[in-house]
């Protein structure tokens, strides 16, 4: 686990970032950031899939990342582990593709970089339920915004 403090540079308060990072052989990061707004606390919830290790296929992050406007997908879509089509042992004796979420026309979505005709988003919208993804249960994800890659030329 690891925590952060900033200090928002507009208002002045306090922005507490927490990592809740894996454990073992699970690969689920989660990244909330708190702050206290008129008495309250205020959470902003975020997940990716990424490990360094032998059995995931992938490269996991984008060599540098810019923020980008809000735009909806054109377009269902998929987000996936990595910026590459992964049919088979994406994360070996887990999940043959790399394929995380799939999303619906018009889900939310910020491009963060671009590497070799993919781009590495954050989707803000919630994936679509019952589908058949092996990497994480879409239902975990409805109100946690996911990072991934989506192909270039599919939207």
């Amino acid at each position: 686990m690891f925590r952060l403090n900033k200090i928002h540079p507009n208002t002045g308060k306090i922005l507490l970032f927490h990592h809740q990072y894996p454990c073992c052989l699970n690969a689920s990061h989660n990244l909330d950031r708190l702050r206290l707004v008129e008495g309250k606390i205020q959470k902003v919830r975020r997940y990716f899939v990424a490990r360094q290790a032998a059995d995931m296929k992938g490269t996991f992050f984008p060599e540098k990342t810019t923020f980008t406007e809000f735009t909806g997908l054109p377009v269902r879509n998929r987000a996936t582990l990595s910026g590459a089509v992964i049919a088979k042992d994406a994360w070996l004796n887990r999940a043959p593709e790399n394929i995380v979420a799939r999303y619906e026309k018009g889900a939310v979505y910020t491009v963060l970089a671009e590497e070799k005709g993919w781009y590495y988003v954050l989707m803000h919208s919630p994936p679509k339920l019952n589908t058949k993804e092996r990497v994480v249960n879409p239902a975990n994800l409805q109100e946690t915004a996911l990072y991934g890659w989506v192909e270039k030329r599919k939207l």
